[in-house]
């Protein structure tokens, strides 16, 4: 099965079954499993391979009210990718049972590549010293993930795990691995901060993150799209009247200029219209270089001696980085005539 986009929650397989939330196999792609009960594996239970890619894996409960009972996030022969694993709850010791080593987010998955590994848990009643627990267990290979926050260590003790590239609290040996705060950002969404040491850390033989930088390690890369704006002219039909003052940088105001002596209108209308898409649409008065719809914005300006100025606030907001809005002018007064578009890298 395939399972994408969805929500799994709340799902209850106690007091002995196991995978609370996801039991079998499937695909699960961008999906959010929170706060599921079960033996072990009360987020996933993997019976064979499956692959988890870009999904929030939370508060997850394998205290079963026994003993040795693993991998609250996920159990089984998974591959992990960009996950988020945090805060679940395994149980390794109650009330005078046995000391088992047990994981409390992952047992025995085969990869866990661009992970952050947070806030995982062990529920004792009592103190299980030299147990040997840890966030994860019987893992593979661990690369460009972060482990940090979690309780009785990150790795349980006597696992042969290959951990690379990564940050891990309590320390493992291995290529390019760190000990160092993570410092993710005060919004609590695990998110990087601008100084984080996980920025550029990542394999280098890894692929680059989306903004064409070294891959940075955990579930959340930082953005380092520069801000630019691009002259964009289709055929040429149209003069080159639409250019940028500054750099489309977040949290700043952007302002371009429109010389409308170029379209023998010193006296004109100017309007800005900003879409979701380039397009390329020969029309009576010009090519028309951006999609008519749906129009995100439009600023309406005088052109005094010829010159017009627009101007645009961009909210302080870094999941802004990367995206790019078309926009385009008209230029009017009795008739119309339309200018280049500029695209806007939106950067920090």
């Amino acid at each position: 099965a395939r399972i994408e986009s969805c929500i799994i929650r709340n799902n209850n397989s106690k007091p002995a079954g196991n995978g609370g939330g996801v039991f079998g196999r499937p695909t699960i792609v961008d999906c959010e499993i929170r706060e599921n009960h079960a033996g072990s594996g009360a987020g996933v239970f993997a019976t064979g391979p499956c692959t988890i890619t870009n999904t929030i894996i939370d508060g997850n409960d394998s205290n079963n009210l026994s003993d040795g009972y693993s991998g609250a996030g996920v159990y089984g022969p998974a591959t992990l990718i960009g996950c988020r694993i945090t805060n679940n709850i395994a149980s390794e010791y109650i009330a005078g049972g046995t000391h088992v080593p047990v994981g409390s987010a992952i047992e025995g998955a085969t990869l866990v590549s661009r992970c952050t590994i947070f806030g995982n848990v062990i529920a004792n009643n009592e103190p299980a010293p030299g147990a040997g627990s840890g966030a994860l267990r019987n893992v593979g290979l661990v690369e460009n993930s972060i482990l940090w926050g979690n309780e009785n260590g990150d790795l349980a003790q006597g696992s042969t795990t290959t951990v690379r590239y990564s940050i891990v609290q309590s320390g493992w040996a291995g290529p390019g691995n760190l000990t160092t705060d993570p410092l993710f950002s005060a919004a609590g969404d695990f998110a990087l901060s601008a100084g984080s040491p996980a920025i550029d850390a990542g394999d280098p033989a890894s692929p680059v993150d989306p903004d064409g930088t070294r891959a940075d390690m955990g579930a959340y890369y930082y953005p380092q799209f520069q801000p630019v704006a691009v002259v964009r002219n289709g055929s040429g039909v149209n003069p080159v009247s639409y250019t940028s003052n500054v750099a489309p940088q977040i949290g700043t105001t952007w302002s371009a200029n429109v010389d409308t002596t170029l379209h023998g209108m010193p006296s004109a209308l100017t309007y800005l219209f900003a879409s979701n898409a380039p397009a390329q649409l020969l029309l009576p008065y010009g090519e028309l270089l951006i999609a008519p719809s749906p129009l995100f914005l439009m600023s309406v300006q005088g052109a005094p001696a010829g010159f017009a100025t627009h101007a645009l606030t961009i909210p302080s907001n870094s999941s802004l980085a990367g995206i790019v809005l078309p926009t385009q002018v008209a230029v009017t007064t009795s008739a119309i005539a339309l200018t280049n578009a500029l695209d806007l890298t939106f950067g920090l």
